[in-house]
């Protein structure tokens, strides 16, 4: 099957390689808006549905600890792993972000940095690299 994908679309193989906990979360949102869009979950126009957000700081997440899995030197398996723990935290508080009184706004703004630099935080790590 990997050699099929790779040889249909050479560069999305490498990047499920990569990121395989995003991509999981990329699919399982996927599923879940075509769903709603179809009207089997819900009414497909709410504006005040928290799963997209939550999916979105889910997979913002999980890219952030793979990231951060691979600047350590930590194993794919250790990284699928962190990545999904980050993915269902981040995502279920994301989820729960009104009762919990989280900002949205605040939250992706810790998530969005943390995406970029998170392959740069350890000690190895040279200052310009994150700059370039």
């Amino acid at each position: 099957m990997s050699k099929r994908l790779s040889r249909l679309i050479p560069d999305l193989s490498q990047t499920v390689a990569r990121f395989p906990a995003a991509i999981l979360v990329s699919l399982a949102l996927f599923v879940y808006a075509n769903l709603d869009i179809a009207g089997y979950l819900s009414d497909g126009f709410k504006a005040e549905n928290p799963v997209y957000l939550a999916g979105a700081a889910a997979f913002m997440a999980a890219g952030s600890l793979h990231y951060f899995a691979l600047g350590r030197g930590l194993g794919r398996g250790a990284g699928f792993l962190l990545a999904l723990i980050a993915a269902a935290a981040v995502g279920a508080a994301a989820y729960f972000a009104q009762p919990l009184r989280i900002s949205w706004i605040f939250l992706f703004a810790g998530l969005l940095p943390a995406l970029m630099i998170a392959g740069f935080l350890h000690k190895d790590a040279k200052q310009g690299a994150l700059w370039l």
